[in-house]
């Protein structure tokens, strides 16, 4: 039995999306953390003013991307179903012979059987799947498990923001803030690593390093752009 990643455990929404779907969207939260934070690290935040200014910039950025990025989420759940919706409605119009029903479904679901049996093996697939389709219909509308997705997007997003903006809050010198940040953020990927990769056939260890690696090359690669 494949065990639950940490926050699908602690928040049940998150069982609306799948593993692959949860990873980047908290990659993504933190990586866009820590190119805001890194990128003041001179004269921005050495006053009350700055420090304020960053906070609200990092958390109105990443409450912006997670309502885009659930939107876009809502968007490709609309468009799937639609993709599906036409393929049946024209397997049931015209029917088209068996290479021409294997050709629609193959599209229609980008090719996604095609890695995982042989050739024969996928094309009995394609067919089963084609007379499945055929009598079915894919009304392109939302459900609610796909508002739950989306609302877990929105959840996963800002929740990676607050650990690594929480230095900021704290009566701390802005460069010890700033590099604590940056630490808490980099630790995050490491665990966020370790704790998806049971998912995979990767190590815990080198999923956590792997993540926590991109983690400090942005740091890097941001500091060496501001200073030049």
């Amino acid at each position: 039995m494949t065990k639950k990643p940490f926050l699908q455990r602690k928040l049940p929404v998150l069982g609306n999306l799948s593993p692959a779907e949860t990873l980047p969207e908290i990659v993504v939260g933190l990586v866009m953390v820590i190119g805001i934070t890194s990128t003041a690290r001179l004269d921005v935040i050495n006053t009350d003013e700055g420090v304020n200014n960053l906070l609200t910039v990092a958390f109105s950025t990443a409450l912006a991307w997670a309502i885009i990025d659930a939107a876009l989420y809502l968007m490709n759940v609309l468009f799937q179903r639609g993709r599906l919706d036409l393929v049946a409605s024209t397997l049931r119009a015209s029917s088209p012979d068996a290479s021409e029903r294997r050709a629609l479904v193959r599209g229609a679901l980008d090719s996604a059987l095609d890695d995982y049996a042989t050739p024969d093996a996928v094309d009995h697939l394609y067919d089963a799947v084609a007379e499945n389709v055929a009598g079915r219909r894919f009304a392109p509308r939302l459900r609610r498990s796909d508002l739950l997705a989306a609302g877990a997007i929105v959840v996963l997003v800002l929740a990676t923001t607050l650990p690594p903006i929480i230095p900021f809050l704290l009566p701390l010198d802005p460069d010890v803030a700033l590099d604590l940040s940056n630490a808490i953020a980099i630790a995050s990927l490491f665990l966020i690593g370790t704790w998806w990769a049971p998912f995979t056939t990767i190590r815990a260890g080198i999923a956590g390093v792997a993540l926590a690696l991109i983690g400090s090359a942005m740091v890097g690669l941001t500091v060496l752009l501001e200073v030049n």
